[in-house]
């Protein structure tokens, strides 16, 4: 983990990464998508971890009050796009890579 990147805050500003921009599409409120850049830079944090550590670092780090559901929910929201991304990558189906990218690719129940 890079602690510039905690210390500089960019998750509280809300700037994705471009290659991760159509997240913006999944992730509406300015929590959202703090969560979202909060994943995308300490991804190393909560992969493979244990989920009380998680919500423990991502309220320490944000100072955003979140209960443990909403961050349970989140972290499938994300955990289903980028699958369904990264499976229609390697499907090499550039009609399902734009429905994902553009955020009108829906999770099938």
């Amino acid at each position: 983990m890079d602690d510039l990147q905690l210390l500089a805050a960019r998750f509280l500003r809300g700037e994705l990464p471009k290659a991760s921009e159509y997240l913006q599409h999944y992730f509406t409120d300015d929590n959202q998508i703090a969560f979202a850049v909060w994943h995308l830079l300490f991804r190393e944090l909560h992969e493979g971890g244990e989920f009380k550590r998680l919500h423990r670092c991502f309220v320490d780090h944000t100072g955003l009050p979140m209960s443990e559901r909403w961050l349970y929910k989140m972290i499938d929201r994300i955990r289903s796009v980028e699958h369904a991304l990264l499976d229609a990558e390697r499907a090499n189906d550039p009609k399902a890579v734009a429905l994902v990218r553009s955020g009108k690719w829906k999770p099938t129940p």
